[in-house]
């Protein structure tokens, strides 16, 4: 049923988000045919490059903001406003709601951001860049083996650092998520004042998870200043194993954010929804 439910959030947010995805990538391209092109480059003194640049820069804007906003609406107006009433009346569980919905918007956020990043690449990838980028990986090869006394990057180490940081990201994305529905579902208990008291939550969330996961990392090592200094440590694991174990780390801590966000918003939204 959760497939379902996810089927019905995709479909809405393609029909808004297809037109917006197609449009960052026409843009990212004439502001690259601009900028290669000398004679458009120099066209009236360069001020339709400038144009053209700006626009890009506010269609990226444009389309962070419409992707946050269209989250958070999708879940306010459809699980705690009217349409609550017909959602929480499906033969569903609320978990599978609450999942439906932040599945899709994790797709959706995931999505947005791999557009925004390939228009970014068509604007600056050139082989001057591709040059720059191999360049900066023997250097910070050479800067490993000088502090690990001479350990080398192990074949296969760039895929699994990539798959790493993607596992990562997409956990940290669903947390936040979670995060924003948590605030939301304390925020509905709190009758007119809604909209006031969730942002409230969530800046107090945000704090209080912040403190005790800095005071947690700095008492036990974990900072990026220790890791630094002590980079030897990778001689006992290895290059492979040091990235998995700090990737592996992050995406528990990632991991454990979803689990605290998802039982309280679970539990509020069961037992204590309040559409008035």
């Amino acid at each position: 049923m959760t497939g379902k439910l996810m089927k019905y959030e995709l479909r809405s947010m393609l029909r808004t988000f297809l037109p917006l995805w197609g449009a960052i990538l026409v843009v990212a391209l004439l502001n690259r045919c601009t900028l290669q092109i000398e004679s458009l480059r120099d066209w009236l003194g360069g001020v339709p490059a400038i144009l053209m640049m700006v626009l890009y820069v506010i269609a990226i804007i444009a389309i962070a903001i419409v992707a946050l906003v269209f989250m958070i609406q999708r879940f306010y107006n459809g699980m705690l406003k009217d349409e609550g009433y017909l959602m929480f009346t499906l033969p569903v569980k609320t978990s599978q709601l609450i999942w439906g919905k932040c599945l899709s918007a994790t797709i959706l956020t995931f999505v947005t951001s791999l557009i925004c990043l390939v228009s970014v690449m068509i604007l600056v990838v050139n082989n001057d860049l591709i040059h720059e980028m191999q360049e900066l990986f023997s250097s910070f090869n050479a800067t490993v083996m000088y502090y690990s006394n001479g350990l080398e990057i192990p074949a296969g180490f760039m895929p699994q650092a990539i798959l790493l940081m993607l596992v990562l990201g997409v956990a940290c994305i669903i947390a936040e998520i979670l995060h924003a529905y948590l605030a939301m579902a304390i925020g509905q208990l709190a009758g007119k004042h809604k909209a006031g008291i969730s942002i409230l939550a969530y800046i107090l969330i945000s704090m209080a998870l912040s403190t005790v996961t800095s005071s947690f990392m700095a008492s036990n090592g974990f900072g990026i200043g220790n890791l630094l200094e002590n980079v030897s440590w990778l001689e006992d694991v290895g290059m492979t194993g040091g990235l998995w174990l700090f990737f592996g780390f992050n995406i528990l801590v990632a991991v454990l954010q979803i689990v605290i966000f998802y039982f309280p918003t679970n539990a509020l939204l069961k037992n204590k929804l309040n559409l008035e």
